[in-house]
């Protein structure tokens, strides 16, 4: 509901960020997180929650172990007639301060949160990884359905020329600059074949679980909806590596307290049973031992405060870089849209003059190299309009995904 209000706010449609099945021009919502959950830094992560499970059950039960003395004797007294077996057991256990429980309790639930946010975090970092190797892909399949598309316009021309150096309308020439054209595109094709099948295949090896050949091609991009202020809101309303950062800030900052706390050592309480003098003697006792603090002790209060100084820069650090992070995929998911629509344009104009001038060589009305230039300047324009829209769906899914719009990265539970 508080994102529904802050994307509102913002003037985004809460229809078009919802979490829905699937996005256009991306695989499955269900594919992608289970490929995720599957990589093994997300796989390290949630092995992590189990370990932040443990870390706060051990700080909740602590170290605090009972032991058992055991002690066997001899007395000697100055008759040497008489010599006595004398024994004693005891079990004594050591005794945590209640400050000292309150910190490790603390400690614990922070371990957990740390756990959490690691986790997602690991999610959200895996996302931005398979973002671009899902878009480098895409950018060669584009290439080569382009340059299949230019292949087949200057097999057509090829023939148009064949045909007429047979009726004597054309000179060899002119075909053998149609064959040149079109052995042009056929080398540019089997390269853009070869980065394809490296791109299709590096998406296998890393995500098995994702199909890609139902991969859809991908339509017009949305432009960007909303000032900076709402989706810098959006980004940081829950950031994971901004939270991890927070959460290991605050566990340095218990761990710091907890240190200052051991200061004052544990007392051990115990009680004890023996027999002396042969058994004419039975002794029950109480005993309280108390150890003396040394130097280790401040020396341990010394690293935690330079450890919670580490983790505070570190928290800060994280701060200013998110925020320039922020206004940059704002800007270049803004930027995008506008370098489409202008790369788009142009290789609209290009492709309509180079058809005109087709049909016009095709009436005998212009030459073939200006044909043959004609297209290869709108290959180039729809190279570059295809590059560019593969640019702006990838920022734009780049900021929905810095801004918790696009998969849903949680904790089982959260």
């Amino acid at each position: 509901m508080r994102i529904a209000v802050l994307l509102l706010l913002a003037g985004i449609s809460p229809a078009l960020y919802a979490q829905t099945p699937g996005y256009p021009g991306l695989p499955p919502t269900e594919q992608v997180i289970a490929a995720l959950q599957a990589t093994p830094e997300v796989a390290a992560a949630r092995a992590g929650l189990d370990l932040g499970s443990a870390q706060d059950a051990m700080l909740r039960r602590g170290d605090y172990e009972f032991q058992v003395t055991t002690a066997l004797n001899q007395r000697r007294v100055a008759d040497p007639a008489h010599r006595y077996n004398e024994w004693a057991v005891g079990i004594e256990r050591p005794l945590r301060l209640p400050d000292k429980a309150r910190l490790d309790t603390a400690l614990g639930k922070q371990a957990v949160v740390v756990a959490e946010e690691r986790y997602g975090d690991a999610m959200h970092e895996a996302g931005r990884v398979l973002l671009a190797r899902w878009f480098a892909w895409e950018r060669a399949r584009q290439q080569v359905a382009r340059l299949a598309e230019q292949s087949a316009a200057l097999e057509e021309i090829r023939a148009a020329v064949a045909k007429r150096v047979r009726a004597g309308d054309a000179s060899a020439l002119e075909l053998t600059q149609a064959q040149a054209a079109l052995a042009t595109v056929a080398a540019a094709t089997a390269r853009a074949r070869s980065d394809e099948a490296l791109r299709r295949t590096e998406l296998a090896q890393h995500y098995p679980g994702i199909s890609l050949a139902q991969a859809e091609s991908l339509s017009e991009p949305p432009p960007v909806t909303g000032g900076m202020p709402a989706w810098r809101a959006l980004m940081f309303s829950h950031n994971h590596e901004l939270a991890l950062a927070r959460a290991e800030s605050e566990q340095a900052r218990l761990a710091l307290r907890r240190s200052e706390a051991d200061r004052v050592p544990d007392p051990s309480v115990g009680v004890h049973y023996g027999s002396e003098r042969g058994g004419e003697e039975r002794i029950v006792g109480l005993s309280v031992s108390l150890p003396l603090p040394g130097a280790v002790r401040g020396y341990r209060v010394d690293r935690a405060l330079a450890e919670n100084r580490m983790a505070s820069e570190r928290e800060r650090a994280v701060q200013v870089r998110l925020e320039t992070q922020a206004r940059i995929n704002f800007e270049n998911a803004q930027g995008s849209y506008a370098t489409w629509q202008a790369a788009q344009q142009a290789a609209d104009s290009l492709r309509a003059q180079a058809r005109k001038l087709a049909r016009a060589q095709a009436l005998g009305e212009a030459g073939l190299a200006d044909v043959l230039l004609a297209r290869r300047q709108y290959l180039e324009a729809a190279l570059s309009a295809d590059q560019a829209r593969s640019d702006a769906w990838e920022a734009h899914y780049r900021l929905m995904l810095d801004a918790h719009q696009l998969w849903p990265f949680h904790v089982d539970g959260e």
